[in-house]
């Protein structure tokens, strides 16, 4: 289980001040859903009666979701699906889980890659000893 990072870091496009990825995130679902209502958010909308409830009720998905996954995964399946206004859509579930794999997958292998690195400098052994230069057995005994 991941937990969320409650640092701010966002900029806000509703207040003068920097907000968490949860936030952000149910920011972007409170914009979505706005189109699709044909509304508009004014400054601090979440102060405002009607968009009270539905934020408050997204940023709580939207905070049990980032103790799941990483936010630039959950980001990454709000950018592919456009349309969704929803954390708790199906399909944004199903494209967050990939995009959290895909993560994983970078992170996997930028490990093994660093691992490699260490392992090839520290396998490198000097020669201790002459080649033989495809010397017959008789060769060699003499």
């Amino acid at each position: 289980m991941k937990l969320s990072d409650t640092t701010p870091k966002y900029t806000s496009k509703y207040t003068d001040k920097l907000v968490t990825a949860s936030n952000h995130i149910t920011e972007i679902l409170m914009e979505r859903l706005a189109k699709r209502d044909k509304r508009t958010l004014s400054w601090e909308f979440w102060r405002d009666n009607v968009w009270k409830k539905p934020y408050a009720l997204a940023c709580i998905q939207v905070s049990k979701v980032l103790n799941i996954y990483e936010e630039k995964a959950v980001l990454n399946a709000l950018k592919k699906l456009e349309w969704c206004w929803s954390i708790s859509s199906p399909k944004l579930k199903q494209a967050i889980l990939e995009e959290q794999s895909k993560l994983e997958l970078q992170e996997v292998k930028k490990e093994v890659s660093k691992s490699e690195v260490s392992q090839v400098s520290t396998t490198i052994e000097l020669p201790t000893s002459r080649p033989s230069y495809n010397k017959s057995k008789l060769d060699k005994l003499r």
